[in-house]
C-alpha cells in the first residue's frame, strides 16, 4: 500500500475528515430549477389535447426529465424517431400521463442532484488557492513560466494540454495539473459515495490514470488518483482490496497539499 494511501485512511478513521472534506466538496440540495409559464402552459396544453408528441418532446426538452427512462437520450438527439417509433411514443406518454400535470412541474422544476454538481466542487477548491500554489487558467501563461503553478482550466483542455506537452495518452479529461519543483503532477480528483456499481467503475477509472503516460517527454510527469470518500473505510470489499494492493498514489485531496510540498524534500 503507498504510503500516501495508509496515511489517508488513517485520516478517515482518526479524524473529523467529513468535517474537513465538506470544504472540498460541499452538498447542497441546489435551487429550484422554475419552468416559465409558457411552457407549463404548453405542457397542460398537451396533456389536455392527448398530443403525446408534443407532450414527449415538451418535458425533454427541460433541463431535467420528469421520467428516467433509457431512450430519453436518443429521442433528445433524433426528435424525428417519435414519427418512426409509435409503440415508444405510446410508453412514454404513458408514463407521463400517469404521473400527471402536477408531478410533471415537479420533477423537472426539482433542483440538481449534489452528486452532479461534486464535479465542478474539486476545481473551485483549488481556485481558492488552499494548496498555497499559484493558479492559472491561461495556458500560455502556464507554459511560459518555469515557477511552480497549477493549470485550472476545464477536464477536456487540462486533457488536451497533457496529450499535447506531457505524453499523456488516454482520450480523457483531467481534474488537476501542478507544476512543483520541476516536476508535473497530473490527477483524477472523484468523490466516491458508495460501493459498487457505478461509483467503484468511477474508482477503476481514476487508476486507469497510472497507466496513462504513454510517450516520454522532457518532463518528469507524475500521475495521482485524489479519491475521497468510502474507499478509506477499511472492509473486505474489492475497492479496499485494490487499494492494498496499489503501490501508486492515492490519496484524499485533504493531503493533496502535503504531498506536492514533499516533493521538495525528495530533492533534499
Amino acid at each position: 500500500m503507498n504510503e500516501w494511501t495508509r496515511k489517508s485512511i488513517t485520516l478517515a478513521k482518526t479524524s473529523n475528515y467529513l468535517d474537513r472534506l465538506f470544504s472540498v466538496y460541499p452538498v447542497s440540495n441546489g435551487m429550484p430549477r422554475p419552468l416559465s409559464e409558457n411552457k407549463k402552459n404548453k405542457i397542460r396544453q398537451s396533456i389536455e389535447n392527448n398530443d403525446k408528441k408534443e407532450l414527449i418532446l415538451e418535458c425533454i426538452k427541460g433541463e431535467v426529465s420528469p421520467i428516467k427512462d433509457s431512450y430519453i437520450g436518443f429521442i433528445k438527439k433524433d426528435k424525428s424517431s417519435l414519427d418512426r417509433n409509435p409503440r415508444t411514443v405510446n410508453r412514454l406518454f404513458g408514463l407521463l400521463n400517469e404521473l400527471g400535470y402536477e408531478q410533471i412541474i415537479d420533477q423537472m422544476e426539482r433542483p440538481a442532484e449534489s452528486n452532479r454538481k461534486m464535479g465542478t466542487s474539486f476545481k473551485e477548491w483549488i481556485d481558492k488557492g488552499t494548496l498555497g500554489i499559484p493558479v492559472s487558467h491561461n495556458q500560455e501563461e502556464f507554459l511560459s513560466s518555469n515557477s511552480d503553478m497549477i493549470l485550472n482550466l476545464s477536464d477536456k483542455n487540462l486533457g488536451e494540454f497533457a496529450r499535447l506537452n506531457l505524453g499523456y495518452g488516454r482520450n480523457r479529461g483531467l481534474d488537476f495539473l501542478c507544476r512543483f519543483s520541476g516536476k508535473y503532477i497530473i490527477g483524477e480528483a472523484k468523490f466516491i459515495s458508495a460501493s459498487g456499481g457505478n461509483q467503484s467503475n468511477q474508482f477503476d477509472k481514476a487508476l486507469d490514470i497510472f497507466t496513462s503516460i504513454t510517450v516520454t517527454t522532457q518532463f518528469e510527469v507524475i500521475p495521482i488518483a485524489i479519491l475521497d470518500g468510502v474507499i478509506y473505510i477499511e472492509d473486505k470489499g474489492r475497492d479496499y482490496a485494490i487499494l492494498k494492493r496499489n503501490n501508486n498514489v492515492v490519496l484524499s485531496s485533504l493531503l493533496l497539499r502535503d504531498f506536492i510540498f514533499s516533493l521538495t524534500d525528495e530533492e533534499e
